[in-house]
């Protein structure tokens, strides 16, 4: 590799580090946009078919007046009989049931609703505030029934909030309570903002759901808040939980909103839980960014066929790689720029997840030496007494182009977690990745070394 390649690579690279390193939010707007357009069309859409079930609903009322009532057999000739036409509807009674329903406190989420092995939950008071951006309960009024519910732990909250009134106006208020969740998240600033923005279909009449970093701070840590929000029927519910937090990696389960329609959507004459999927509206599709692998470079290579969605780039302030065997610093060690990008199924927030970190150095001789100090830690690892690590192959880096790949397979003997974990070294180029196997989706060695190829390929040929 000659030095002038190195250059260009070299300032090639630091100015994807830059662009990426600095990756506000531009997508969400597109991707709200697309929501917004998605919950006016289903909302036009409800509103006019509730016209056409209004307009069936006359027709089938009105039917057997005009059809039950035959023309008497002796009918003089010139006799006026009344038109059908002007024959007022005969209703099925004097005193039509309303729109809006009243619900009972059981359409409330319990603790058994929302409690795992991992959080005890407990029914509160009401809080004083919402989460910021949060919905927030309504002011009280003759046409809308409001029912709420809190649930609290050490360091989290839960706020549900039920509305409920007519179908129409359910359309309406989902629509106002998720434009209003965006518009407060947008003025936050860089700050802060969203991680995580999805549709379901399968979820009540129409399902949304964000989560989102907001004040109050706590040191490193922001107020990270989950919102989810359902219209099924006459009713509107919001399921809004936040905590103290550092990362917000995946996107949220869908448990609670499946937990709230289930029990809301019968007593509110709405559609209930079927087969639920996610359309996920940001980050928006798989992002190909110059430089990284892409969603399909990483499902090719490693048969992971679920994985079609990767992140933006994200700066790693703690300058290592992110796995416990690993953690010489490379901003220590004199690197420009050390950042990281994870690579998911968006259907599945906990499932499959492949992550690769790139850091770039000024010289492909502190590139090579960051490299060598890595390798030689994953080999000797003994950060923890229960990992059991094993080389499963290694090419050293050449005189001529520094290009070298080392693969390890790494398994605890206390949880059985099992990683497949890749390292190549590219001039003054390090990249690592690593995917912790999931039953029924293990990777092999020579597929790890695959995708370390292609990801060479791609950083020397962005």
């Amino acid at each position: 590799m000659s030095a002038d390649f190195d250059s260009d690579l070299q300032r090639g690279l630091e100015g994807l580090s830059s662009d990426a390193g600095h990756v506000g939010l531009p997508g969400p707007a597109a991707a709200r946009r697309r929501a917004g357009q998605r919950t006016r069309n289903q909302a036009t859409g409800a509103v006019l078919g509730a016209i056409a079930i209004v307009a069936s609903g006359v027709f089938a009322f009105a039917q057997p007046t005009l059809s039950s009532a035959p023309d008497p057999a002796d009918t003089p000739t010139g006799t006026v009989t009344a038109s059908p036409s002007t024959s007022p509807p005969k209703w099925p009674s004097p005193n039509p049931t309303p729109e809006m329903v009243a619900l009972p406190e059981s359409v409330l989420l319990t603790v058994e609703d929302i409690d795992d092995d991992s959080t005890s939950w407990q029914q509160v008071g009401e809080p004083a505030a919402p989460w910021t951006c949060a919905p927030a309960a309504p002011a009280a009024a003759d046409d809308r029934q409001v029912l709420r519910r809190s649930f609290g732990t050490a360091d989290s909250r839960l706020d549900q909030i039920i509305e409920a009134s007519t179908p129409d106006d359910a359309v309406a208020r989902f629509e106002e309570i998720r434009s209003g969740v965006t518009a407060c998240v947008d003025a936050l600033g860089d700050t802060y903002g969203f991680g995580w923005i999805s549709a379901f279909d399968g979820l009540g009449d129409d399902a949304w759901q964000a989560s989102y970093f907001a004040p109050p701070r706590n040191g490193d840590e922001a107020t990270l808040v989950r919102v989810d929000l359902v219209r099924t029927g006459l009713a509107v519910t919001s399921v809004a939980s936040g905590g103290f937090a550092m990362d917000d990696n995946y996107p949220p389960e869908w448990d609670r909103a499946v937990a709230a329609t289930t029990r809301l959507c019968e007593a509110a004459a709405g559609t209930c839980v079927t087969e639920v999927e996610r359309e996920l509206l940001y980050p928006e599709g798989a992002q190909d960014l110059a430089g990284w692998l892409t969603a399909d470079d990483v499902a090719e290579m490693t048969g992971l066929a679920e994985i079609t969605q990767a992140t933006e780039a994200f700066p790693r302030e703690d300058g290592s790689v992110g796995f416990v065997c690993f953690e010489q610093n490379a901003l220590a060690s004199g690197a420009r720029s050390v950042l990281g990008r994870a690579y998911v199924d968006p259907m599945d927030p906990a499932g499959l997840t492949v992550e690769q970190v790139v850091a770039v150095f000024p010289t492909g001789d502190e590139g090579l030496a960051y490299y060598e100090a890595l390798a030689a830690e994953g080999d000797g690892c003994n950060a923890e007494p229960d990992l059991a690590v094993q080389n499963t192959g290694a090419d050293a880096p050449g005189p001529q182009d520094a290009l070298g790949f080392t693969t390890w397979r790494v398994t605890s003997s206390s949880t059985g977690s099992t990683w497949v974990l890749g390292l190549a070294v590219s001039g003054p180029v390090v990249t690592f990745v690593s995917y912790g196997v999931q039953p029924g989706h293990d990777v092999s060695a020579d597929q790890m070394h695959a995708l370390l190829e292609r990801a060479v390929v791609r950083y020397t040929n962005p």
